[in-house]
Parts: structure tokens; sequence; C-alpha cells
């Protein structure tokens, strides 16, 4: 599972794309350092900066796709859950979310079954 990038050199921000509007100084900041973090292994400080971004720009399905990803690491697959449905209903087209929603789904049936 790879992280999705929000912001590509050259693309125009189309708001019915993953990428949403353009980040204000303050959402490019929330995003780079949780990048940064989530990189590093501090999900617990990706998600917190990756939460403030989408307080702030709740319309932005990669940054759930991020989260979704980030709680996916941490093992908490609820939350991951909920992340990739919600990125999901804000960008049906994301082929990643949906095949990530299929693997937390996966390991939840596991662990239910005791694997």
């Amino acid at each position: 599972m790879e992280l999705h990038n929000t912001w590509e050199k050259g693309q125009e921000a189309n708001p019915g794309s993953m990428m949403g509007k353009q980040f204000t100084p303050t959402q490019r900041k929330l995003y780079d350092e949780g990048r940064s973090y989530f990189d590093d292994g501090n999900y617990d400080m990706a998600i917190t900066n990756w939460k403030e971004l989408v307080r702030l720009k709740p319309d932005l399905s990669a940054m759930y796709y991020n989260l979704g990803l980030a709680y996916y690491r941490k093992g908490l697959l609820n939350e991951a859950e909920n992340n990739f449905k919600k990125a999901i209903e804000l960008y049906p087209a994301n082929a990643d979310a949906r095949v990530n929603l299929g693997v937390v789904f996966r390991q939840m049936i596991e662990k239910l079954a005791g694997r």
C-alpha cells in the first residue's frame, strides 16, 4: 500500500479529482509534515496532521486514503476501513482505496477466524 500524492508538479487542480483544489500554504505544510512523519513511521503524528488537513479541507479524498494507510499501519483496521470508505465516497474511481479496503476486510475476517 502506497500513499497518494495530492500534489503533482504541473498537474492542474481538478475539483472532481482525488487532489481536490489546490492547497493553501498552511494546508500544504500539514500535508508535507504528515508525509514526512508517515515516511519515518510516526503514524500518530501523520494522523494528527492529516486529520487537521481533513478538518480544513473535508472534500479531499486523497487525505482519507492516506489516513486509511496510517491507521492500517498502526493495526487499527476499523479506522482504516472508515477512511478508505470515505475516500471512495468522495472519489468513486479510487481503485487503490477499493483494493486496500478489500485487504482490510480480509484481515478483519482472518482476525475473527483466529488466524
